[in-house]
């Protein structure tokens, strides 16, 4: 064992301490170990040592292995806890595994506990390196989540931005058929500049699309924006549609004109 371990070891028999001294000096455990035997001193040792590892016998004249495993886990120490006592029952050793001992060794058996310290140091940082994987997969799934909604709002509001302009060219298609079917062609080249104006927007929006693919997201930007005319030029945009002039439309806006704002996720709005 290369590591060094600091072992706290809960025993009031200097010549068991000695015992389990020799067992780990017998397998080159590099080690420093602490003994207490009362509930104070284990208190004590576990804030001033912060042991890797501690061993516990069950019965003690003021104390005992159940309270120590207790202790242990509520000041939320996760490391090893390894039962090394006499005889007990196998029901008690059952409980002292269910309610949360690592191990346990028998007096008897000294020579099982380096492999116990190993395994159980080898469980504990298995459990660590799981609950690590955990968290970051936690996290990993909310920034997908946060990304995904993003993304459903940039396609949101992309779809209604390549939609308005499509449907604004549409709708001047539409009434410059119906001009030229009437054969009044005085407003057909006003017709045209709008409907340049809409596939510039639409183009904008195209290179918008790009921009997202390579940066991932858009920045807000807020501008000073006049109210009223935003209104009024996203009405005029809709004029053209066919129906539209079947619509009334009035803009009637209380608390004044100017607001802060970003101008295209307002225009989405607006169009939408």
């Amino acid at each position: 064992m290369k590591e060094h371990l600091k072992i706290l070891i809960i025993e009031d028999v200097e010549e068991d301490v000695e015992l389990v001294r020799r067992e780990l000096i017998k397998e080159k455990f590099s080690f420093t170990l602490y003994r207490v035997d009362e509930k104070e001193e284990y208190l004590n040792g576990l804030v001033d040592i912060k042991p890797n590892v501690i061993l516990s016998d069950h019965s003690l004249p003021q104390f005992n292995s159940v309270e120590a495993l207790e202790i242990s886990q509520r000041i939320g120490l996760n490391v090893p806890f390894i039962l090394v006592t006499g005889t007990v029952s196998e029901e008690f050793a059952v409980t002292c595994l269910k309610n949360g001992a690592d191990n346990y060794v028998l007096k008897g058996n000294l020579s099982r506990l380096p492999s116990a310290i190993i395994n159980a140091l080898q469980q504990k940082a298995a459990e660590k390196n799981r609950k690590l994987a955990e968290r970051t997969l936690h996290k990993q799934n909310k920034m997908l989540v946060k990304v995904n909604q993003e993304l459903d709002r940039f396609v949101y509001s992309t779809s209604h931005n390549l939609r308005s302009p499509l449907m604004s060219v549409l709708g001047l298609i539409n009434i410059s058929r119906k001009e030229v079917q009437n054969k009044d062609c005085s407003r057909l080249l006003e017709y045209f500049d709008m409907m340049s104006t809409s596939i510039e927007k639409l183009d904008h929006t195209l290179k918008e699309i790009v921009d997202y693919s390579k940066n991932a997201r858009q920045d807000v930007k807020i501008e000073k924006i006049d109210l009223q005319e935003t209104l009024q030029i996203c009405l005029d945009k809709l004029n053209y549609l066919e129906g539209a002039h079947e619509i009334k439309k009035e803009i009637i806006i209380d608390g004044g004109n100017i607001i802060f704002c970003d101008p295209d996720r307002l225009n989405v709005i607006f169009i939408n």
